[in-house]
């Protein structure tokens, strides 16, 4: 089964009518449901943050302590403090929760934690990297995207993992945007469109 074709506002007349309604709209119905946000800042001993992820109520905030030797400090922060820090031992790349577990992927290994806090290694890729590549969770599995337009499952076995290299031609090289998993369709957004397929024949 190929992947769908879903919806695009790509064609001329679609874009046109798209733009048209969006235009005409009176946005200033629409001020009243608007709500003040008020932030409060988190005081931490510094303020060069390159990265934040958030995994199940656990937000990761990267610090770059050395910007040439690519180093960086993790803050673990959870309802409203700093709960942990730590350094890694390679460069992260991204975090995930899987199978109820925290897995933190850097440019070369994945790791696992139970808490989101204390992390082990659980899988490393016999030279395969994960530098440059953005790396999505979608229905309880990793998937990357590399160059923007080639994409892989990441399998994972007892000590190491893989890529397998998922067929999608039916993209026509089109720069991927992100993945995403609903009612047991696959999802792939796009400059040019939506694309859906059903998980199992993926």
């Amino acid at each position: 089964m190929i992947f769908e074709f879903g919806f695009s506002i790509g064609g001329n007349e679609q874009r046109d009518a798209f733009h048209s309604k969006i235009k005409n709209q009176n946005l200033r119905n629409y001020n009243s449901n608007f709500i003040e946000l008020k932030f409060k800042k988190i005081n931490l001993k510094t303020s060069i943050f390159s990265a934040i992820y958030c995994v199940n109520n656990i937000f990761y905030i990267k610090e770059t302590i050395d910007f040439n030797a690519n180093f960086s400090r993790l803050f673990v922060f959870k309802n409203g403090s700093v709960i942990s820090q730590f350094i890694p031992f390679d460069v992260v790349n991204s975090f995930h929760f899987i199978n109820n577990k925290y897995t933190m992927v850097t440019n070369n290994l994945i790791y696992e934690s139970e808490n989101g806090l204390n992390y082990t290694l659980k899988y490393q890729g016999n030279n395969l990297s994960f530098e440059n590549i953005k790396i999505y969770t979608v229905n309880n599995e990793l998937y990357c995207v590399m160059d923007e337009k080639i994409l892989y499952k990441i399998v994972m076995h007892k000590i190491d993992f893989e890529f397998i290299k998922i067929n999608i031609d039916q993209l026509y090289g089109s720069k991927i945007t992100s993945l995403n998993y609903m009612n047991g369709y696959f999802y792939i957004s796009t400059l040019n469109g939506l694309f859906y397929k059903r998980i199992e024949n993926i």
